[in-house]
């Protein structure tokens, strides 16, 4: 990056079910003073049905469909660039489809994206979405036979792809505002942050 050039302002985090990316992702836009947005609470928003009932009522691969012409809708504009200054929150299964792949990807490739990997190991993630459960909110993995088994399966499936798209790759078995914390050190550490946003750091 040469001297006066800004540093890219969007970031995607991608993981896995139940890792934090809706608190996470809000805890370090509130940090870094950017918009944030979340592709499951869009889905809900447009739809009016949340993700695990259009996976219920209507299959995945109609739920994945019209999840990534929410995420294409949201990345609206030119294929190697992302709306300055965002924060977003993809589903667990967000890069399932060529398309997003490859809309991400080309900016990815051209500086204006940043992929950040959210990890914490099945055990977690399945006691996080059992306690999201008991308040009300009942995830798809938990209406599985085994659901650390699925958690493992999913895991094996989406992690490479996560591997791929990822240029940061943060241990999230943490609290969000923790996770955040560092997500922000390591962004300013790296350079990835613009003057404008700032780093998000406690003074």
């Amino acid at each position: 990056m040469t001297e006066g050039e800004e540093a890219r302002r969007a970031f995607v985090l991608m993981g896995l079910r139940g890792v934090g990316k809706t608190t996470v992702g809000k805890a370090l836009a509130g940090r870094l003073g950017l918009s944030f947005v979340d592709s499951d609470e869009r889905v809900l928003l447009a739809s009016g049905i949340t993700s695990a009932a259009w996976i219920r009522e209507r299959g995945e691969d109609a739920f994945r469909a019209f999840e990534a012409s929410i995420v294409l809708e949201v990345l609206d504009g030119p294929a190697t660039a992302v709306p300055d200054g965002l924060v977003l929150a993809l589903g667990g299964g967000g890069l399932s489809l060529p398309s997003v792949r490859e809309r991400l990807g080309a900016a990815r490739r051209a500086g204006t994206v940043l992929g950040i990997w959210l990890r914490a190991p099945c055990e977690l993630l399945v006691a996080r979405c059992a306690s999201d459960a008991r308040g009300g909110l009942v995830r798809p993995t938990l209406l599985a036979a085994d659901p650390t088994e699925d958690c493992r399966r999913l895991a094996a499936l989406r992690g490479p792809v996560y591997a791929r798209f990822a240029d940061l790759v943060v241990d999230a078995a943490r609290a969000a505002e923790d996770v955040a914390l560092g997500v922000a050190e390591s962004l300013a550490k790296e350079g990835h942050l613009s003057r404008a946003t700032g780093d998000g750091l406690p003074r």
